[in-house]
């Protein structure tokens, strides 16, 4: 058991672990006994998020059960190099366990990979090469993939090509799946990471630039770490019902826990309607934990940040726990729906903390709508608002959108 002194009056930013032990009040301090939770556990694919620092990965809490973030596990066994250069060549290699393929030059097309399971299988996309419309799965004949991952050359950096209009089958399952240190782009009307219907899912390191929707998932246990995002780059759909431009849609089929951390999100500035929230969740029953930290948030359109709303999405549930906190918020409402939106009451407990806020719509804690149905709005604090700056900061790493081709 470790000592933690703790001011009274001082706040950890979330409830105490179901596990907390017993107080002792001596004077001005009161002293907390429990199980200390390791000073760092680094995600395996992006180590800077510290996985000690997520309330639920740690333990039990008022808000509900421990889940532990659990990382995807990259394929495993002894691997055969394999070189493709054309879609046959990876038809022809893709479902034979235990392959490492290099994509050699551009492999466009719809490639739909329905004609058995994936297991074990490493691509890699090189710098100057491009992988297009890969399709795990077909609506008639579903897939089982068990540890793919899609990468550049090294391992934990931006260092790969480009993948374009990603998608999977509503029916296809399996687990572990990453992607990392590609660029993904999505056209007119399509994102640029599709569904994906599986578990245990990691996209990290990775530059994304689409028409419309950037990710639009289905996934369990999720995790988006270190990407920049630029969605909405289409302006001829804008009205039609095809120009959404969400930088995360968590759709119902969502399941477990769905984070996102040191992202840097954003719409196109150059919109007059429709570029939406930059992170839209439509909770289902089996959702349980949404956190959201240290990203960054550009939405000069729409001041649209957040939506925690299962009837939106026709989803049914309550998400347990929704953490957002420590993002930077930037955002304007030039377009024509511009109220604020930071904003869900399908979650039992909501925590916005220590935001910052540089906006002319979020002005004050007063324009966040985010509560929990047993919190209420006693999860807001920290929170400090400016002024809108002028321009827009430098992109974050790996670096700027608007440098990949969404419609190649």
């Amino acid at each position: 058991m470790a000592n933690y002194r703790l001011r009274i009056g001082q706040s950890l930013g979330y409830p105490l672990l179901a596990e907390a032990g017993s107080f002792s009040l001596s004077g001005q301090n009161a002293t907390l006994n429990y199980a200390a939770a390791p000073s760092s556990d680094p995600y395996t694919w992006y180590p800077a998020l510290d996985l000690s620092t997520i309330p639920f990965h740690v333990g039990s809490g008022v808000w509900g059960p421990q889940r532990p973030v659990v990382a995807p596990s990259a394929p495993t066994g002894t691997m055969t190099d394999v070189t493709v250069t054309n879609s046959a060549e990876l038809q022809a290699q893709i479902f034979t366990p235990n392959r490492r393929i290099t994509i050699s030059g551009n492999i466009d097309g719809s490639l739909i990979f329905d004609s058995g399971d994936i297991t074990d299988v490493d691509i890699i996309v090189p710098p100057g090469s491009r992988l297009g419309q890969p399709t795990f799965g077909s609506f008639g004949t579903p897939i089982t993939v068990t540890r793919l991952r899609i990468r550049g050359p090294t391992v934990g950096t931006y260092s790969g090509g480009q993948v374009h209009q990603m998608d999977w089958s509503d029916f296809s399952t399996g687990s572990d799946f990453i992607v990392d240190g590609v660029a993904l782009s999505g056209d007119a009307a399509n994102c640029a990471f599709s569904r994906a219907p599986v578990s245990r899912v990691a996209v990290v390191n990775c530059i994304i630039s689409s028409g419309c929707y950037a990710i639009s998932s289905t996934s369990t246990d999720m995790v988006v770490a270190g990407c920049t995002i630029l969605s909405g780059q289409n302006l001829s759909l804008q009205g039609t019902g095809d120009e959404e431009a969400y930088g995360w849609r968590m759709n119902r089929e969502c399941q477990g826990y769905q984070i996102m951390f040191n992202c840097d999100d954003r719409s196109t500035p150059t919109r007059t309607t429709s570029s939406h929230a930059r992170v839209r969740c439509h909770p289902n029953p089996g959702l349980d934990y949404v956190y959201i930290s240290n990203n960054r948030f550009v939405e000069r359109v729409e001041n649209w940040l957040f939506i925690c709303d299962a009837i939106f999405g026709t989803g049914t549930g309550i998400a347990r726990g929704v953490w957002y906190q420590n993002n930077e918020c930037i955002t304007d409402g030039t377009g024509a729906q511009n109220t604020p939106k930071l904003y869900g009451g399908d979650t039992q407990y909501a925590y916005t903390q220590n935001n910052t806020f540089r906006s002319t719509g979020f002005l004050s804690d007063a324009n966040i709508g985010l509560t929990g149905t047993v919190n209420g709005s006693a999860g807001k604090s920290g929170n400090t608002y400016g002024a809108l700056p002028g321009t827009d900061p430098t992109w974050y790493a790996p670096g700027d959108p608007t440098t990949i081709d969404w419609t190649p």
